[in-house]
């Protein structure tokens, strides 16, 4: 409690200590209030100011200055500090007093306080400085049940209507994610009866076609019976004339028109028998098939998509089409590439992944003597062995099938390459990619896990979407990118040693092979007028020849892969097989 005259003795205190701080040590001593705001620090002009912000935050009053004193002395104001203590020890006694007065306002109490500012106001202080024009919430210290009451009630009712308007937005979203439950089946009914409507068509048209064929098939018949009863006619009519050109005594005019007649029957016949040669030589293939995005693990997978291509030696070249949805596997269709209806054999891998995608390599793996294609689908990779017949492969002696491990989570594979070692007549191994990793992992012929490539460094794409590898360099085609980056691949380390950049702005990379001593990029540009190109790369990045281009309306001509048979190229497209020399 203080002394009679402590309050006095206090204002004269507080202005000998104001006279002793600067503007800096008012800052200061503000800064170490928690309660005072940086926006009320700046408004803090002078020590008075100072003293009464502390005094709306009961942190100074005549009978408590020990708060005061002990920031003085921490921020070594040891004149100012010590005519506090002066003060304390002289006018302050044990028991203290509650009543509070005004620091501005010296003769008025604290009867309110200001929420916005958090201090206790005199009625001067509220009329003068937080005012409502100001935004400052006021409330009568006498008051502070009734206002405790009031606001709590109106909280109260504020959290009942957001709880209901919250109730609101979840009954709005359940009824919304009914709507799509309820729009996604009707579209899976629309179409599973487009899809039944389809097959129908389909069959309907299988049915008219293989009508047809049975016609032509009577007809090519009748014509070849046709065709045998002439040939048996011309046979008679040929004995016939060889008598008629032996020696004969007989030089008259009849004789000379027999042997006329004679010839024209040969003419005659050496048509016919051209005719025969000609309709014997054709061999008409009415099957052709069309290629169908299929970039995820959720993408719909066509009946019939062509995948991909590759060189299975001197002219015979394998095609995969993606015929999961039709026969349940992936079909491999070998043909000559010079003559594209010339058909060796076929053979169907069955496939129980129907999700994932289907990828191929475009260069066939070579060990044991012999050429082998690479199929991966979702985690699993088959090993294709054709059957060696010289001077050909003339069927599919098995297929070995393989899931990796070291598979990341949820992911599968999104392409595929062999490892063409440079001077080495053997790869024994192959090289993937997996979505939504730029991590590059090496595998051999059984499947086994050899090591992982990293490559985030160098290659900034969300994935992989080619690759040709020929260790140690590794080129690499990211998901997007306009560039094919080249690596060099060490025991610990990767590094970028080159780049293969795109001729023109408009063009990615789509497809990359190595030759064995170059790289070979179809570029492709996007839109319904597909531009493309062939280009030939060194293995230092520079262009060699751009070896094929053309602009195609028709996703149908556009190449879906590109691959080789020693300088000979080959761009094959749905449609058609283009040949380039390199």
């Amino acid at each position: 409690m203080a002394s009679p005259n402590a309050g006095k003795q206090f204002r004269l205190t507080l202005l000998r200590v104001s006279e002793t701080l600067s503007k800096k040590n008012v800052q200061d001593l503000a800064f170490l209030c928690e309660e005072i705001s940086a926006a009320r620090r700046e408004e803090l002009k002078d020590a008075t100011d100072l003293f009464a912000a502390l005094q709306g935050h009961d942190l100074l009053s005549e009978n408590d200055v020990n708060t005061l004193v002990e920031w003085l002395e921490e921020l070594r104001l040891l004149e100012a500090a010590k005519l506090l203590r002066d003060f304390r020890s002289k006018c302050l006694k044990p028991v203290f007093s509650t009543r509070a007065m005004c620091l501005i306002h010296e003769d008025l109490p604290l009867k309110y306080f200001c929420l916005s500012c958090d201090s206790k106001l005199c009625p001067d202080c509220v009329v003068t400085s937080h005012g409502k024009e100001k935004g400052c919430d006021v409330v009568g210290l006498d008051k502070i049940k009734d206002e405790i009451v009031a606001r709590r009630a109106t909280l109260t009712r504020e959290i009942t209507d957001v709880s209901s308007d919250t109730n609101s937005i979840q009954q709005l979203w359940e009824e919304k994610k009914a709507f799509l439950h309820k729009c996604r089946d009707i579209a899976q009914e629309d179409t599973d009866k487009d899809y039944l409507a389809l097959l129908e068509k389909a069959a309907e048209r299988k049915r008219a076609i293989v009508t047809e064929l049975d016609k032509k098939r009577v007809s090519d018949m009748a014509t070849l019976l046709n065709e045998r009863e002439g040939i048996q006619i011309l046979e008679n009519d040929l004995e016939r004339l060889k008598k008629l050109s032996k020696d004969s005594s007989d030089y008259s005019l009849h004789e000379l028109q027999k042997i006329q007649k004679a010839t024209e029957g040969v003419k005659d016949a050496k048509t016919r028998v051209d005719k025969q040669k000609e309709f014997a030589k054709r061999r008409n293939i009415d099957v052709s098939y069309r290629r169908v995005n299929n970039d995820g693990a959720f993408g719909v997978v066509a009946v019939g998509s062509l995948i991909g291509s590759l060189n299975m030696g001197v002219r015979q070249l394998a095609k995969v089409f993606d015929e999961r949805h039709s026969t349940g596997g992936v079909l491999l269709v070998c043909i000559d590439p010079e003559e594209p209806h010339k058909e060796y054999w076929r053979h169907s891998v069955k496939v129980e992944d129907h999700r994932s995608p289907v990828v191929t390599g475009y260069t066939s793996m070579f060990y044991d003597g012999k050429e082998h294609v690479l199929i991966a689908v979702g985690r699993t990779v088959h090993i294709v062995h054709a059957h060696w017949s010289s001077p050909l492969y003339d069927s599919v002696e098995k297929v070995e099938t393989h899931e990796l491990a070291e598979v990341p989570e949820e992911s599968w594979i999104t392409c595929i390459a062999m490892n063409s070692r440079s001077g080495d007549n053997k790869n024994e191994e192959f090289v993937v990619a997996f979505y939504g990793s730029n991590v590059v992992r090496q595998y051999n012929i059984s499947g086994a896990f050899v090591k992982s490539i990293e490559t985030r460094d160098h290659v900034f794409s969300n994935g992989i979407a080619g690759l040709a590898y020929s260790t140690p360099m590794l080129a690499v085609i990211g998901r997007g990118s306009p560039d094919v980056i080249l690596l060099s691949v060490a025991e610990e380390t990767v590094k970028q040693c080159g780049r293969l950049e795109s001729p023109s702005a408009d063009l990615t990379p789509d497809v990359l092979i190595w030759t064995g001593s170059e790289f070979l990029v179809l570029f492709l540009s996007a839109g319904k007028e597909k531009k493309w190109k062939v280009v030939l790369y060194s293995r230092v990045g520079k262009v060699v020849k751009e070896c094929l281009e053309e602009t195609c309306s028709d996703e149908f001509d556009v190449p879906i892969s590109v691959t080789r048979s020693k300088r000979t190229g080959y761009a094959i497209s749905s449609g058609k097989v283009r040949q380039f020399e390199y």
